[in-house]
């Protein structure tokens, strides 16, 4: 094949890329509102080939395995395992397959007809601004119930995902389809005993008797997807240099046995370039919509070039607001990050360096885009310091202030 045009590792980079195969692993830490304390572990397997390749100096690594364990304090698992691998036997094609196993029994749903915080109860009071405080004032009894529950339910997730993607025009024009399998559990906490306190009715149960939420009872929630993507980007994990830009379609039809049919559209834009020696802009603009019979907890599921996100709120989309905080079925985010690579250094043989990244994160969601205005827009920022392990390796350190608080996270990878 053809190599691609779009820029090589640079002369560092590609002096510190290790050759052949090798693991690595960490343990998963972090802490949210949402989740309480996180932890687990993910091991990786890499297998980078060799620098006689020419090859070598186009892509993170030929073959990349994870599995990850990790479940919290306040009832999270998530674990996975995951397959990449560009470049496929040295052909244009991309290979990727996901297999993952979710439970959330926090999941946040705050309803998309509520901009402010959600009275419970005639005799809640006034709605405190802080989610913290918030939180607080639910856990009281209200009418002989207590909602500390309200705003959240148990979602429990069985997914598969393999797809494969084309290398085009020397590399830069990528398309790529798949199919999602899923299998969804929703269990509600209406009516159920919290210690010697009765759950009230949450605001989920509300919204399906008023016929304003589908997918109460759960489902499957199968999809095909195809991609346009445009990508000039040096080097993925870790970009300088660069563009990476295209649209993302799916489609849920009972056709492959979904209980839903509805049709996502995303167009995403990012741009990586290093403003001076050491110093490298990255922003991102993302807009989304969806149409159809949309089940609730795909209200807020984002496809985006490379990754599937909850917006908007959490570490992926609006920082410093706590994870699914706004939802809707039209959404617009922008991201801008400064990451200023600092250090670089060895341990052994392993390599390492560290990034300061002050960020600003902004967004708003609808049920239709001409709904959209400028004093919905929601802002947040924060700074983070990422540590780069043996280049293909980010580990992520941020925390951000939104105007209803604090949001610590801590997670592998650059959010874009």
């Amino acid at each position: 094949m053809e190599l691609p045009t779009r820029n090589k590792l640079s002369e560092k980079d590609a002096s510190l890329k290790k050759e052949g195969g090798f693991f690595t692993g960490v343990p998963l830490l972090a802490y949210s509102t949402d989740i309480g304390f996180a932890y687990g572990a993910r091991a990786y397997y890499y297998f980078n080939g060799k620098k006689e390749n020419p090859l070598f100096y186009y892509t993170p690594y030929f073959h990349r395995v994870y599995a990850q364990f990790l479940q919290s304090t306040r009832g999270l698992k998530f674990h996975t395992i995951d397959y990449d691998a560009p470049y496929f036997l040295g052909s244009p094609l991309r290979l990727s397959l996901s297999a993952i196993y979710s439970r959330n029994i926090v999941v946040n749903y705050f309803s998309r007809y509520y901009s402010q915080f959600p009275s419970p109860d005639d005799s809640f009071g006034g709605i405190p601004k802080s989610y913290n405080e918030y939180k607080n004032k639910l856990n009281h009894v209200y009418n002989g119930y207590t909602y500390s529950k309200f705003t959240q339910t148990d979602i429990e997730r069985w997914r598969l995902y393999p797809r494969v993607g084309f290398e085009l025009l020397e590399g830069k024009f990528r398309p790529f389809v798949g199919m999602h399998i899923s299998r969804v559990f929703v269990r509600d906490y209406s009516f159920t005993k919290n210690g010697e306190n009765t759950e009230g009715k949450t605001l989920l149960l509300r919204d399906a008797e008023a016929g304003r939420v589908i997918g109460f009872g759960g489902g499957w929630d199968n999809s095909y997807r195809l991609a346009l993507i445009y990508d000039t980007r040096d080097f993925e994990p870790d970009p300088k240099h660069g563009i990476l830009t295209g649209m993302t379609f799916s489609h849920s039809t009972a056709a492959l046995g979904s209980s839903f049919e509805y049709v996502g559209i995303t167009g995403e834009f990012r741009v990586y370039e290093e403003i001076f020696s050491g110093m490298v802009l990255a922003f991102r603009f993302a807009l989304h919509g969806k149409t159809g019979n949309v089940p609730f907890f795909g209200e807020n599921f984002l496809v985006l070039l490379d990754s599937e996100e909850t917006y908007l709120g959490g570490a992926r989309s609006l920082r410093g607001f706590v994870e699914s905080r706004f939802r809707g079925n039209r959404v617009a985010f922008a991201n801008l990050e400064f990451r200023y690579h600092i250090i670089d250094f060895t341990l052994g043989k392993e390599h390492f360096g560290v990034i300061l990244v002050p960020f600003i994160d902004a967004g708003e969601t609808r049920d239709a885009f001409k709904q959209f205005i400028a004093s919905g827009i929601e802002v947040a920022g924060g700074f983070g310091i990422r540590i780069p392990w043996n280049l293909a390796t980010i580990i992520m350190i941020d925390t951000a202030f939104s105007r209803e608080g604090m949001g610590n996270y801590i997670m592998f990878n650059h959010i874009f």
